[in-house]
């Protein structure tokens, strides 16, 4: 199986909407933020599969990432992450960080639900 996406394969950037919270001149800086999940939607055509991002209270001590993501038959995956006590700038990118890691153990693990078993 290629590790590359094909052109008709979904990717962040074709697929990912901007929410609340993110200016769309960030966007290719999330967009490389989230290029890892790119590898997991191989074989999903981009009609297939849907995501969005969002950040409530930017710039707050609470300052919540969530990352929403529809993959063709399979559950919705919500992944979200808190930055308490983020004051800096970078505590928004280290978010977006954090729930594209938490997006891919979800995504994985659907997966693996779905796969047969086989036993012995």
């Amino acid at each position: 199986m290629s590790t590359t996406p094909s052109e008709s394969d979904a990717t962040v950037d074709a697929i990912l909407h901007l929410g609340h919270g993110f200016a769309e001149d960030e966007r290719p800086k999330v967009v490389e933020l989230l290029d890892q999940i790119n590898r997991h939607l191989i074989g999903r055509p981009s009609d297939e599969v849907t995501m969005d991002i969002h950040v409530k209270d930017r710039d707050h001590v609470n300052q919540r990432i969530t990352l929403e993501g529809q993959v063709g038959g399979l559950p919705q995956i919500v992944a979200s992450h808190a930055e308490d006590g983020a004051h800096d700038a970078d505590a928004v990118w280290h978010g977006v960080i954090k729930v594209r890691q938490e997006f891919i153990r979800q995504l994985d693990d659907l997966k693996d639900e779905r796969r047969p078993h086989h036993r012995h």
